[in-house]
């Protein structure tokens, strides 16, 4: 006698969690000493519209906000914590003039080393100290983009290195849109 079995495959569910699994992943450094909104006005409008550009992208893994922070607001600090950045403080003087682009290079290859699984990097920055860390993405197959506050004062190697490159919009909107910088 045979026996007859019936499989029934649910395809749209097992398609959406394996596309849950593969999505991309992002993370998201900031060098706050360098990139900065110049105005205080609608400040926290502006970081939610990068956190959701980001979120365009994959899914926000990382966001790390690195600055001197006795030294800035209490509003700053607190509107970033709001929004779920980790605010690394980073004492800065002349003598350690770059600590907060030392402390952002570390945690951000630790990050890559400990999950292979995001793929893309927003580095809000314009300095070339983080030449040698794009470098170093990109030869691991990472997609970097770069943010900065001005085309004119943004490191050139560094732009010409990224895959994408914007500066902040200085419309009402902020980040939004961002404008690709030509």
């Amino acid at each position: 006698m045979l026996n007859h079995v019936a499989i029934y495959w649910d395809l749209q569910n097992v398609r959406l969690k394996s596309q849950g699994k593969s999505r991309d992943q992002v993370a998201i450094y900031w060098d706050w000493q360098n990139v900065h909104f110049k105005s205080q006005g609608k400040f926290r409008d502006k970081v939610i519209a990068l956190v959701e550009f980001a979120k365009k992208l994959g899914s926000v893994k990382v966001m790390n906000v690195y600055a001197h922070w006795r030294k800035e607001t209490p509003l700053v600090e607190d509107t970033f914590d709001d929004l779920d950045f980790k605010c690394r403080n980073v004492p800065a003087s002349k003598a350690k003039k770059n600590n907060a682009d030392k402390k952002l290079i570390k945690d951000c290859q630790e990050d890559i080393s400990s999950n292979p699984h995001i793929s893309t990097v927003i580095l809000l920055s314009k300095d070339g100290d983080f030449v040698p860390l794009v470098r170093e993405l990109k030869a691991a197959g990472k997609k970097v983009i770069l943010i900065s506050d001005s085309d004119k004062t943004t490191n050139q190697k560094l732009k010409n290195m990224v895959d994408e490159f914007y500066t902040l919009s200085k419309s009402e909107a902020g980040f939004s849109p961002l404008n690709v910088a030509a």
